[in-house]
């Protein structure tokens, strides 16, 4: 974690510098023009899709914001990173931003109080991915295989520690494997790995490319085990993955889902958290265009599932949209 934060901190100072490179040619009415990062995800994920679609939308309708997009870990590297400074705006999913805000899980010794949420987006549903030959056509005959959980920094680490804990299995009782979406797909392919943990908004790319390539199955969670993590973690809801959603998939997969958030570092104003979450309202339909996943995006449903404070700016627009 040292490592990244060390990176990005270096990347920010590079942007700064850059962005002071040519100031004589810059009218001065210009000069104070507001650079933002947005954390988003791997390259291969639904985040960086999602959130380069964002940098788009919001440098068209914010005057004087200059919006990029970075790529990063995911969820628990964006909390970082918002935290320390070294970004302004993040996707994350609505359980690692819980345990950040609450000092729980990874974030037990180290309590976050210095982020603040936008809106929640669309679900994010848990895949378990093996190949259909592979034996393996249950979550409790996962022990003893070598699993992907994610990767280091992501959301579905724990998501699938708690899943695996339902059926009596630790990461002891399995060869756990670190990976990209992209790269678990490569490592699946090439029979390097059994299992894929993917929590991630459906559908998304890099299930379906895999599917094209190769026979896979998405597991079903029991209906019992979500219920039991239900009652346990109360952001955790039940989900179905649609017969047809992927190629070769012919039936409904039950399993469950949480929420993907977009979040800010509380140094981001009233105003300009307000003028956010409105650019993201008047532009729904764009932000939807850009991934299947975003299908689900609805202002009226922004605060269902937010597990972080509001920022203030946000708060009003909503408040002003439920009058």
């Amino acid at each position: 974690m040292k490592k990244a934060t060390i990176v990005w901190a270096l990347l920010f100072i590079a942007a700064l510098v850059a962005s002071g490179c040519g100031q004589e040619k810059v009218p001065v009415k210009t000069m104070k023009q507001e650079f933002v990062n947005i954390a988003t995800g791997g390259v291969d994920g639904t985040y960086h899709t999602i959130g380069s679609a964002l940098a788009e939308m919001l440098n068209k309708s914010i005057p004087g914001i200059n919006v990029n997009s970075q790529v990063t870990g995911a969820s628990i590297i964006n909390i970082d990173l918002l935290s320390k400074g070294y970004a302004d705006i993040a996707l994350m999913q609505n359980d690692v931003a819980y345990y950040a805000a609450n000092g729980l899980e990874m974030f037990e010794r180290n309590k976050i109080s210095n982020i603040r949420g936008v809106m929640a987006l669309y679900p994010e549903t848990l895949h378990v991915i093996v190949k259909k030959n592979s034996g393996i056509k249950s979550i409790a005959d996962i022990k003893g295989k070598r699993v992907i959980i994610g990767s280091t920094g992501s959301g579905t680490v724990t998501n699938a520690r708690h899943l695996l804990e339902a059926y009596g299995i630790s990461f002891n009782d399995i060869d756990v494997k670190y990976f990209s979406f992209a790269d678990s797909a490569t490592e699946l392919r090439n029979n390097r790995a059994d299992v894929i943990f993917a929590t991630v908004g459906h559908p998304t790319r890099f299930i379906k490319d895999l599917a094209k390539l190769v026979d896979i199955e998405i597991l079903p969670v029991e209906q019992e085990k979500i219920e039991q993590l239900s009652q346990k973690y109360a952001f955790y809801k039940a989900q179905t993955i649609p017969s047809g959603t992927y190629p070769g998939q012919i039936e409904d997969v039950q399993t469950f889902c949480v929420t993907a958030i977009l979040a800010v570092s509380d140094k981001v104003s009233e105003d300009m958290g307000y003028l956010i979450i409105k650019a993201i309202a008047d532009n729904a339909n764009k932000i939807k265009a850009a991934n299947e996943a975003c299908s689900d995006i609805k202002i009226e449903n922004a605060s269902v599932g937010m597990t972080l404070p509001l920022n203030k700016g946000a708060e009003r627009f909503l408040a002003e949209k439920n009058k």
